[in-house]
């Protein structure tokens, strides 16, 4: 499952290294970003380095989004069957924790 998961954030990763990434988001916005997600994953038992997750996730969202798209995709939640955002979303939160979990 989890390799199905890599295999579909790396599709997502080919397809978005030939668009043109968004600008970066202001730091105040994504330390926030950053420390709700935190807070989130906390208790979270697939997580295991939570700072690295959160770096993670909030990094491949701003080079994929962009300050354009931030207001987006603080009101979307991740979901493989939701639209293009969601899905890539939930791909991201997949990778991350792989790669949380390799932290340790």
């Amino acid at each position: 499952m989890h390799f199905l998961y890599s295999i579909i954030f790396i599709g997502f990763l080919l397809c978005s290294a030939t668009s043109i990434a968004g600008s970066p988001w202001d730091a105040d916005l994504k330390e926030k970003y950053e420390d709700q997600c935190e807070i989130a994953v906390r208790n979270n038992p697939m997580v295991q380095d939570h700072k690295y997750y959160c770096s993670c996730y909030t990094d491949g969202l701003e080079e994929e989004y962009g300050k354009e798209g931030y207001y987006r995709v603080i009101k979307t939640t991740p979901d493989e069957n939701g639209n293009a955002m969601a899905q890539f979303m939930a791909a991201l939160v997949m990778a991350c924790a792989i790669g949380s979990a390799g932290q340790n």
